[in-house]
């Protein structure tokens, strides 16, 4: 069986150069395109988000104060606030507010009304 084999494998016609040459450059294509492809997408993954106005030089209009509650972390407060997407500015924002201390409960910060995306379809 295994001379079978052997003979199959032998009369088996190679490709001739052209083929071998286009399929080369076949395979050369596609992983250029995968790889540029990965490429663009780190890069959008890694862009960093625009940093916020500081909320000092907000109107007071412009803000909405929250009272830090036990177990408040900047990243529930942003989460609450926030919903979903990307809520790292308001995080950042949040942090330097609360200084190097961290945030103290009943400290008040204060949050950007263009951040506060609440979901109120319940």
């Amino acid at each position: 069986m295994n001379e079978s084999i052997s003979r199959a494998n032998h009369n088996k016609k190679k490709p001739t150069k052209k083929q071998y040459l286009l399929r080369r450059a076949a395979a050369l294509t596609l992983l250029l395109t995968a790889g540029t492809a990965g490429v663009n997408v780190a890069k959008s993954s890694l862009k960093a988000a625009e940093p916020m106005t500081p909320v000092e030089q907000l109107h007071p209009d412009e803000v909405t104060p929250y009272v830090a509650q036990p177990g408040d972390t900047p990243w529930q407060i942003a989460r609450n606030f926030h919903g979903e997407g990307e809520i790292r500015p308001l995080v950042d924002e949040l942090q330097r507010q609360a200084g190097v201390d961290g945030l103290q409960v009943g400290e008040q910060v204060l949050v950007p009304n263009d951040q506060i995306h609440q979901d109120t379809s319940e």
